[in-house]
């Protein structure tokens, strides 16, 4: 018999622990760190970071609030299925957009001005 404990998960619902790895990945994978960073960074073992991520071990409070500290989020965050955690980022990534389409638009102008500037000068 075997003293690990495994979650069954009933009805579809993800498990607590499935939350808790997907969430500390996917903040992970948005700071663009390895896990040994991350790990360093935090001050925890990078084996033990892995078993969070893979759900196969749980954070303990301490390492729930290191983490949540570290991605500067609450650290209910990590608690909550994933789709809500991609929703955070729904008003900072239409920011983006907002300025990437300003962006764009201010190269479109400028080409447009370029290209006019040059034909009035080949004209006269």
């Amino acid at each position: 018999m075997s003293s690990k404990k495994e979650f069954v998960n009933i009805g579809g619902m993800k498990t607590l622990l499935e939350i808790i790895s997907e969430n500390v990945r996917f903040y992970r994978k948005k700071t663009g760190l390895s896990q040994l960073k991350m790990a360093y960074q935090i001050e925890i073992a990078p084996s033990y970071l892995a078993e969070i991520e893979r759900g196969k071990q749980y954070p303990s409070l301490k390492i729930l609030e290191k983490i949540s500290n570290y991605f500067g989020i609450e650290p209910y965050k990590l608690l909550y299925p994933m789709e809500n955690s991609k929703k955070d980022n729904s008003a900072e990534t239409i920011q983006t957009l907002r300025l990437l389409k300003q962006d764009i638009n201010e190269i479109i102008d400028n080409k447009i001005f370029n290209s006019l500037q040059l034909n009035s000068e080949k004209t006269s």
